[in-house]
């Protein structure tokens, strides 16, 4: 087994899809599938928990006997999964985590600001896609941005759901001065700043110089309209591939 794999992990008496995330002490941190139904509530749909390699297995290509002794419980199909446009569109369907209200919380006059359009209040802040903007001459408030990085469909949804419940403040009418502009770009660059606090390349530089090269990061990845890929239903899609169709 593999980090990035698709598997089956045992709760109860039944087995369910994970995504195996990395080994720590020899146990695995897996995200549980965010369409199973269990049938005990200890962890959650979608939820992160360290898993111990007696209750994970493969595929268990080519080996029926085996196969067949594993009890699945029922949970949501990738072909019955929205696609990362039914997802990104509606900012209610992935609610934010913890560590994405702990990272944009203390930014979020900024963040109100951008969405509201005062941006002769924000005349000294690091806002690199601003900055963009602003050289190619194009409107900052009315101009798509598409730029994520390397930011995951699930990642961004769940920054927009933190979008909705502080800046939306149930008026579906300033969700449209947000939802694929300047503001909520402002927010992935700086997600992808806090990530690279943790990299020995980048810890070293001051706040402002990681917003630099965040946008950098962001700026260079593949447009969201050429790549989304949703990542725990390709290793679903995958593991299902190899239990059912190609193995024996």
């Amino acid at each position: 087994m593999q980090t990035g794999r698709g598997a089956l992990s045992q709760h109860g008496d039944f087995w369910y899809p994970v995504r195996l995330i990395q080994k720590v002490e020899g146990d695995w941190r897996v995200q549980w599938w965010r369409g199973a139904h269990f049938t005990l509530t200890i962890v959650v749909a979608g939820g992160i928990s360290l898993v111990e390699p007696a209750d994970i297995v493969d595929s268990v290509w080519l080996d029926c006997k085996n196969r067949r002794m594993i009890w699945l419980r029922r949970w949501k199909h990738t072909c019955e999964v929205e696609n990362s446009e039914d997802i990104l569109a509606d900012p209610t369907r992935i609610p934010y985590t913890k560590d994405i209200d702990d990272l944009l919380s203390p930014f979020r006059d900024i963040l109100s600001k951008l969405t509201t359009h005062q941006f002769e209040d924000l005349k000294g802040e690091v806002i690199s896609v601003k900055s963009w903007l602003e050289g190619t001459k194009r409107p900052l408030t009315s101009t798509l941005v598409p730029h994520v990085g390397s930011l995951s469909v699930l990642g961004r949804a769940r920054i927009a759901n933190w979008f909705d419940v502080y800046m939306t403040l149930k008026d579906k009418e300033i969700r449209l001065s947000w939802l694929g502009y300047l503001p909520i770009a402002h927010a992935y660059t700086l997600y992808i700043a806090h990530s690279l606090t943790f990299d020995e390349k980048t810890v070293e530089l001051s706040w402002e110089e990681l917003l630099g090269q965040a946008w950098k990061v962001q700026l260079t990845g593949t447009p969201s309209w050429l790549v989304d890929v949703d990542v725990e239903c390709e290793c679903l899609y995958q593991l299902k591939e190899e239990m059912f169709k190609v193995s024996a």
